[in-house]
């Protein structure tokens, strides 16, 4: 049976300033969301005379309009004290709402109150005003309220998530790394394809070569095949889509290997490796793109590498002189900013797309750094080998832990989130061991343990690494399961 919403379901919850591991959610007790306002714009239609008949029209086209600013409206109760819908409306800044809605839970808990959260993201105040001040006679007392508007850049909604296993027949080995493919562009624009395709790389059996899988309709069904340019036994540790290709990393061959993502998805992929501009003692080991021409990879002796074009190989940025450390992961927030981790503490970055690396103090001595998370230029989190979570939000200069249910024990294998920051996921694994997914709905100022629904994660051993889009609905997950099988898991 459809569960309809009331009004009274709803609780309001401001992310002052904006979404980050340093901004807690606020309960807003007197606060109460009104009505969703979303409007695309005109829409043209475009004609040409009809070819059958005189004087007469008929449609060859329409020209979409510009959409306005998604907008919730807003009520306050109108308090003796400051008012804090008029402090942001003066201060003009930019911040996260949420609109809570349950009912059996516990409407203070942000993270557990809900069965749905609408989100409206870069909402800032847009208008404001109260209702009548005072009073002439006896018949005009009232409560004072304010009314006001709050305008975003985007709205959507989060959903409670349940786990499946996925690809149990081809996950015969470990899955190693797991990432979204790109979607058609054309078909993109009307029909629901971003986030079908999946492409996950795993371990090699002995004297074999390493095989990947991958699915074009959001994880129903995987095909798999093998990286027939590697040589058997080569461990590719990463798997990547930068524009048109699907790129493997091959840290045995000192190499990638890449094919067309078209092909592959076809069943007919040619796939080549390229070892130009790798160095011996910096074999790779994580790869982060911004776009087609602009990719990083980091490997072992703190070498970085940029990846502009696929065929023509890598040039050396970085060649250990900022750090010596074996680097781990790497992410960056756009092709100017970007960091990388690795063992001992290494925490290095660049703020003009790697012409300098500079390294700065990581957050726990003589602890290998295992994933890592640039939320913007200066807020930054790192995952290690102990089980820690931590964040930066001067550029490395300070660190906090982030404490989450679990916290310090076992290891963090990778983080990921959305691209507005606000929504993301960490796999953790325990001392047992046991693989987790953890998720975030503030920008990482709380985590705790999927799933919000029913059942639990597959049993598992450990989840390597996550694949995350821009739904913030859907994450992947891929891992060990016994022995050398693998496993993938969907929360959804």
């Amino acid at each position: 049976m459809v569960e309809l919403i009331h009004s009274d379901y709803s609780r309001v919850f401001l992310l002052e300033g904006g979404a980050g591991p340093s901004i807690d959610p606020q309960y807003m007790s007197l606060w109460k969301a009104g009505a969703i306002s979303w409007d695309q714009g005109d829409t043209t239609i475009v004609y040409i005379p009809d070819p059958d008949h005189y004087q007469k029209f008929v449609a060859a086209g329409k020209i979409a309009g510009e959409p306005y600013n998604p907008e919730i409206a807003l009520a306050a109760r109108y308090t003796l004290d400051k008012s804090k819908l008029l402090a942001l409306l003066r201060h003009g800044c930019d911040h996260v709402l949420q609109v809570h809605f349950g009912t059996c839970r516990n409407p203070r808990d942000a993270n557990a109150g809900w069965d749905k959260i609408v989100v409206l993201m870069d909402a800032s105040v847009g208008s404001y005003g109260t209702g009548d001040l005072g009073a002439l006679e006896p018949s005009q007392r009232a409560q004072v309220d304010e009314d006001s508007s709050f305008r975003g850049s985007d709205l959507y909604e989060i959903m409670r998530l349940v786990f499946a296993q996925k690809a149990a027949a081809e996950t015969t080995e470990e899955v190693l790394d797991i990432a979204f493919g790109s979607a058609d562009q054309c078909l993109a624009i009307c029909v629901s394809v971003e986030g079908k395709i999946l492409l996950a790389i795993m371990t090699p059996v002995a004297y074999a070569k390493a095989r990947y899988i991958f699915s074009d309709d959001g994880g129903l069904t995987w095909t798999d095949g093998s990286v027939t340019s590697a040589a058997a036994d080569d461990i590719l540790p990463a798997i990547i889509n930068i524009g048109s290709y699907v790129v493997v990393l091959n840290r045995t061959a000192d190499a990638f290997e890449y094919c067309e993502q078209v092909d592959l998805i076809a069943g007919a992929p040619t796939w080549a490796q390229v070892s130009t501009g790798f160095v011996g003692v910096g074999s790779p080991n994580a790869i982060f793109s911004a776009g087609p021409a602009t990719s990083w990879i980091v490997g072992d002796g703190g070498y970085v590498y940029k990846l502009t074009n696929v065929a023509d190989g890598v040039v050396v940025q970085d060649a250990g002189s900022a750090t010596a450390q074996n680097l781990a992961a790497v992410h960056g927030m756009d092709e100017n900013s970007i960091m990388a981790v690795g063992a001992d503490n290494a925490v290095i970055y660049t703020t003009n797309g790697g012409l300098n690396w500079v390294a700065v103090t990581g957050p726990a001595a003589g602890v290998n750094l295992t994933a890592c998370w640039m939320l913007n230029a200066l807020t930054w989190l790192v995952g290690d080998a102990a089980g820690k979570l931590w964040y930066t939000t001067d550029g490395g200069t300070t660190w906090a832990e982030k404490v989450f249910t679990g916290c310090g024990a076992g290891s963090i294998a990778d983080l990921k989130f959305m691209d507005d920051g606000l929504v993301g996921y960490m796999a953790h694994t325990t001392a047992a061991p046991a693989g987790r997914i953890l998720r975030t709905i503030d920008g990482g100022s709380s985590w705790y343990v999927l799933p919000e629904g029913t059942g639990s994660i597959p049993a598992n051993l450990a989840i390597n690494a996550l694949a995350v889009g821009n739904d913030a609905n859907v994450v992947f997950g891929g891992g060990l399961v016994t022995g050398s099988a693998g496993i993938i898991v969907a929360a959804q």
